[in-house]
């Protein structure tokens, strides 16, 4: 058995109808009765991924929150922060200057506030309710006065990937670029992944990555599935995951998380 299971969100714990299925729940809460603690690693912001831990109904005191790709970790039950790595101002703002030569729209998360260069912008409403974050609109970084860990650009798959194939020319060597999501583009500070978060929630615990299970569907996990002890890629997940992880379960929508840890955890 594992001592850690690790979860991506979207693609991986949520079905395409961005619920988490019974049988998953099930599957999750056996692990923990049998001493498994649990860290949910999404792109998403720390708020937004404790409304995802609530649906797991299992105690905080077993879980552990890796947001922003890993820009920051923290533990659920107190918030004590165990990594935090936020971007440089000054690539914050060349970044936010730059996507204005595309039809995108950039959103920075904190902690109760989704910052949007466009009130209109694509995806928006999705974005700041489902990680119950309010809307400011903003013309410049300067207004934020929190850390910023991570810029989520959308838009029309199309334009996100003239924009990656563009920002690889300019910011390859700035900051990390990866697709979580045909119309996402999501963008970190240089060495920014799921993998160095996951390793800052194996020291708290005292645990090697041999004790890691991670599950993943997209770039942004591809980290976390090299770095993990058993790396399980989603029946619905990219070449890239499926080529690089120990096995293929099904997809997200047809219990691949369960499927998996129902051999383990019984």
């Amino acid at each position: 058995m594992f001592k850690l299971c690790a979860f991506d969100v979207d693609g991986t714990l949520f079905t395409s109808k961005k619920m988490i299925s019974e049988q998953t729940k099930e599957a999750i809460s056996k692990a923990v009765s049998q001493g498994a603690s649990i860290a949910i690693a999404s792109g998403r912001p720390t708020q937004g991924l404790k409304r995802v831990i609530s649906m797991l109904q299992i105690p905080l005191s077993s879980v552990y929150i890796v947001g922003y790709n890993g820009a920051k970790a923290t533990r659920a039950d107190d918030d004590k922060t165990l990594l935090s790595r936020p971007m440089d101002r000054n690539l914050a703002n060349q970044l936010f200057e730059y996507c204005k030569r595309f039809d995108v729209s950039a959103y920075v998360s904190t902690n109760q506030t989704m910052y949007a260069s466009k009130a209109d912008g694509f995806n928006i409403e999705y974005e700041s309710s489902g990680n119950n974050l309010s809307i400011t609109v903003m013309d410049n970084m300067n207004l934020i006065e929190e850390d910023i860990h991570k810029i989520l650009f959308s838009g029309h798959p199309q334009e996100i990937n003239r924009m990656l194939d563009d920002a690889r020319i300019h910011f390859s060597s700035l900051c990390e670029l990866s697709i979580s999501a045909p119309f996402y583009l999501e963008c970190n500070s240089k060495g920014i992944n799921k993998a160095d978060a996951l390793e800052a929630v194996c020291e708290t615990i005292g645990i090697e990555r041999k004790d890691v299970i991670a599950f993943g569907d997209a770039g942004n996990d591809l980290e976390m599935i090299e770095f993990a002890g058993y790396g399980v890629a989603m029946g619905n997940a990219t070449d890239a995951v499926k080529e690089i992880a120990n096995e293929i379960t099904s997809s997200n929508d047809d219990e691949g998380i369960a499927h998996v840890l129902n051999r383990y955890y019984f």
